[in-house]
C-alpha cells in the first residue's frame, strides 16, 4: 500500500500566511521603534514626521523657535516664555519687566529636562526673594541656534511691544560658528540657508510611501537608516585665533544695532559674555553628530577657545561703548560642575548664571532697590 503525497497547503493560505508575517513584522518594527524612543525619553511618537512637523503657520522673518504670543480662548493676548510660562500682554501698573535673548544656552533645555529650570526663571525668583516683590517678571526668548541677528529679529518684531524695563542679550557661540560655514556673509545666511535649519523640502517628502506611511515611526527610522550616508565627522582647518575682521565687525554691528532699538524705547540693555568649557572632548561630544559637518570645517580646540574670548571681549567693548550694562561670566569657565558639554549649562550652572545677572540688575536699576 502506498503512502498518499502529503497535501499541499493552498497556494491562497500561503499568502495569507505570508502577509501575516510581514505585517506582523512590521509591527513588531514599529514597536520596536517606539519603544527605544520611549526608553531614550523621546517619548513613545518621537515625531520624526517631518510632514507632520511642517504643518504649522508660516512666520515671516523667523525660521524656527517658539510662538511667542498666543490668544486665550477669551480672545486675550499673553505672553508665552519658551518653557510656556505665560505673561500679561499688556505689563501690569508698576510691574517690572525683563525679557532675556540669546540661543541654546538661554533657551537651557538641558536643565529644564533635568529639573524643569531655566536661568531667566530663575533669576525671576532670585529677584523677587531679593526684592519682595512678586511683579517682577522675567521672560525668556532664547532659543537654541539663535545668532544676534534672530534676537534683532525678535526684539523689533515682539519684545518691544511688551514695555520691557530691561533686555538682556548673551550670544557667542551660535554667531561665531557662522565664520565656519563657507562663503561668509553679513546676513549669516551661509549658516542659516543650510537645510537642517530651513527644514525639510515638502517637494521631495511628498511621495506615495511617505503619505502612505507617514504617522509610522519606523517608516522615517528606516528612512534615515537607508538613507545617503554623510560624513559628520568634525573637519578642522586653519584659523587666527582673532576672528577675521568682518566677522568681528559683523558681531559688534549687531549688538550695537540690538543696544541702539531698545534705547530707542527707553529701554535698558544689558550684555553678558557666554561661558565655556574648554575641554575639547566635550566640544566633540556635542557637535560630533551635527548635520551640517559634511560642509564645516571647525578650528584646532585652542584656537576656538581663543576666538571665543575674542566675541566675549567685543561684547564688553560694545556695552562700554553703548552705555549698556555687562555681567562677566568668565568666573563659571571650566567648572566642570557647571556644563553639560562646552557651552550648555547643568542645573547648578543655571543657579550660578542666574545669580550673575541678580547682582548686576539689583546694583544697576533702581527700580529693583
Amino acid at each position: 500500500m502506498t503512502t498518499p503525497p502529503p497535501r499541499r497547503r493552498p497556494r491562497r493560505s500561503r499568502v495569507a500566511l505570508l502577509l501575516l508575517l510581514v505585517v506582523g513584522l512590521a509591527a513588531a518594527l514599529e514597536v520596536g521603534v517606539r519603544g527605544v524612543d520611549l526608553v531614550s525619553g523621546r517619548g513613545f511618537g518621537a515625531g520624526r514626521n517631518p510632514l507632520a512637523r511642517e504643518r504649522r503657520p508660516a512666520r515671516p522673518f523667523r525660521q524656527f523657535g517658539e510662538d511667542l504670543v498666543l490668544r486665550d480662548d477669551d480672545g486675550t493676548l499673553v505672553i508665552r516664555s519658551v518653557h510656556g510660562e505665560r505673561y500679561p500682554f499688556e505689563k501690569a501698573p508698576g510691574a517690572f519687566r525683563v525679557v532675556v535673548f540669546g540661543g541654546s544656552t538661554t533657551h537651557n533645555m538641558e536643565a529644564w529636562e533635568a529639573e524643569r529650570i531655566h536661568y531667566p526663571l530663575v533669576l525671576q525668583e532670585q529677584l523677587r526673594e531679593a526684592t519682595g516683590r512678586d511683579d517682577i517678571e522675567v521672560i525668556n526668548v532664547g532659543f537654541a541656534a539663535y545668532s544676534t541677528a534672530h534676537s534683532l529679529v525678535v526684539l523689533a518684531l515682539d519684545a518691544l511691544s511688551w514695555d520691557p524695563d530691561v533686555v538682556i542679550l548673551s550670544h557667542a557661540t551660535n554667531d561665531l560658528h557662522a565664520s565656519y560655514f563657507p562663503g561668509f556673509v553679513p546676513d549669516y545666511s551661509n549658516k542659516y540657508g543650510h537645510p537642517s535649519y530651513l527644514g525639510p523640502d515638502l517637494r521631495s517628502e511628498y511621495t506615495p510611501a511617505a503619505v502612505l506611511l507617514q504617522w509610522s515611526e519606523a517608516y522615517w527610522f528606516l528612512r534615515d537608516v537607508l538613507g545617503e550616508e554623510t560624513d559628520r565627522s568634525l573637519k578642522r582647518a586653519d584659523y587666527p585665533e582673532e576672528p577675521e575682521p568682518e566677522v568681528a565687525a559683523v558681531f559688534a554691528r549687531n549688538l550695537r544695532s540690538f543696544a541702539a532699538l531698545a534705547r530707542s524705547r527707553d529701554v535698558d540693555v544689558v550684555f553678558g559674555s557666554q561661558a565655556r568649557h574648554a575641554d575639547p572632548t566635550r566640544f566633540a561630544r556635542h557637535m560630533g553628530e551635527k548635520p551640517y559637518n559634511d560642509i564645516v570645517r571647525y578650528p584646532a580646540d585652542e584656537v576656538a577657545a581663543a576666538r571665543h574670548r575674542a566675541f566675549n571681549r567685543i561684547l564688553r567693548e560694545v556695552a562700554e561703548e553703548t552705555g549698556a550694562g555687562f555681567v562677566d561670566n568668565s568666573g563659571m569657565d571650566g567648572v566642570d560642575a557647571y556644563f553639560t558639554d562646552h557651552v550648555h549649562y547643568t542645573p547648578e550652572g543655571i543657579r550660578a548664571l542666574a545669580g550673575n545677572y541678580a547682582r548686576v540688575l539689583l546694583e544697576r536699576e533702581e527700580a529693583l532697590r
